[in-house]
C-alpha cells in the first residue's frame, strides 16, 4: 500500500513539473532569428503586363481600293489583305486612314492598313448608342491622335474592342487600365511600324 502511494505521489509531482515547464516555454518563447517577409517582384512592381495571344496571320496583301475581302480570322480584323490608296470612292478616308477619332464606320480593309503601320484601334459596338462608352474610350486617345483610330464597329463580338497587329482585346465595358496595358504592349509591334507616325 505504501509503495502504491509512493508511485501516485511521484506521478503527481512529475505531471506538475511537466505542466510548469510547458507554461514557461509558451509564455516566454526563446528569441529566434528575425524573418523578413518575402515580396515577389511581380507584387512589388504592380500587376503583370497584359498578354494577349497572337491571332492567326492572315497576311498583308494589298487589294485595289473598294474590293472587299472576306475571311478574316478575327472580328475586327487584325491582319490580312487591305487597301492602299489615297481617298477614293469606297475608301473616302484613304487607306490607311488618317489617325484620329471617327463617328463613321471604317471597313476592315482600311483599319488593317493602320494596324500594319503600328497603330491601335479602339472600337465600340453600341446599337442603341452609348455616349458614356464613346467618351471614356476616346479619352484614351492621346492629343494629336498619332497612331490611334477610334471608331464605331457594328457587329463586334463585344461592346469595347482594342486592336493591334494580330492582337485583339474584347471587353464588356471600358477598362482604362487594361486598354493602357494593351497599348503599351502592342503599339508599334507591326510589320511596317512607323514610330510617331503623324499621318
Amino acid at each position: 500500500m505504501r509503495s502504491l502511494a509512493s508511485v501516485v505521489i511521484v506521478l503527481v509531482l512529475f505531471a506538475i513539473g511537466c505542466s510548469s515547464d510547458t507554461r514557461s516555454e509558451t509564455s516566454t518563447p526563446a528569441p529566434g532569428p528575425t524573418r523578413t517577409p518575402t515580396v515577389r517582384p511581380a507584387q512589388a512592381a504592380g500587376p503583370l503586363a497584359l498578354v494577349i495571344p497572337e491571332a492567326p496571320d492572315d497576311g498583308r496583301a494589298h487589294l485595289p481600293a473598294g474590293v472587299p475581302h472576306s475571311g478574316y480570322s478575327t472580328t475586327p480584323a487584325t491582319s490580312g489583305p487591305h487597301w492602299s490608296t489615297a481617298p477614293v470612292n469606297g475608301a473616302p478616308h484613304g487607306a490607311p486612314a488618317r489617325w484620329g477619332i471617327y463617328t463613321v464606320v471604317l471597313p476592315d480593309e482600311v483599319l488593317v492598313h493602320n494596324l500594319e503601320h503600328g497603330g491601335i484601334g479602339l472600337h465600340y459596338n453600341c446599337p442603341a448608342g452609348c455616349p458614356e462608352v464613346v467618351s471614356a474610350l476616346t479619352a484614351l486617345v492621346p492629343p494629336g491622335a498619332s497612331q490611334f483610330i477610334a471608331s464605331p464597329y457594328p457587329g463586334a463580338p463585344a461592346k469595347v474592342v482594342a486592336t493591334a497587329w494580330r492582337r485583339l482585346l474584347l471587353l464588356d465595358a471600358v477598362d482604362s487600365e487594361r486598354i493602357k496595358q494593351f497599348i503599351a504592349a502592342y503599339q508599334d509591334k507591326a510589320p511596317e511600324s512607323i514610330k510617331v507616325d503623324l499621318f
